[in-house]
Order: structure tokens, then sequence, then C-alpha cells
């Protein structure tokens, strides 16, 4: 059993270490595949990023679906 440690909270998530490597909690535990904080940090925001462009997408073409 691998044991992983809580290092810090960022934008709701929670960052995990194995003590090597830093992953983001509730992923795999063998998903600690950043090699530092930044690098779980930068996962984070650019799941961020993808989730608010397709919410843009979607908003996007409601407004401009044709009347019906």
């Amino acid at each position: 059993m691998v044991n992983l440690r809580f290092v810090e909270e960022y934008r709701g998530r929670r960052i995990v270490s194995n003590g090597k490597l830093f992953g983001i909690e509730g992923e795999l535990v063998t998903d600690c595949r950043y090699l530092s904080m930044h690098g779980a940090r930068a996962a984070i925001d650019s799941a961020a990023m993808v989730e608010e462009r397709d919410r843009y997408r979607a908003w996007l073409e409601r407004m401009t679906a044709p009347p019906l």
C-alpha cells in the first residue's frame, strides 16, 4: 500500500505526495507523476481552463442557435 500525504489544497483540489512525486487526490495512486507542486498546480489550472472553454462553447452554441 502506498501512503500519500496531503501537501496543500489548490483551487478546491488536494495535492498529495508519495514522498518523491506529487499528484492530485482522486486520480489513481500511480498518477503521482508531477515532479513538483508547481506541476500539479499547472495540471489543475489546465483542467480548469478546459472546463471553462467547454462552458463557453456550450454558451456560445446556445446563443448562436437559430430560432425555432
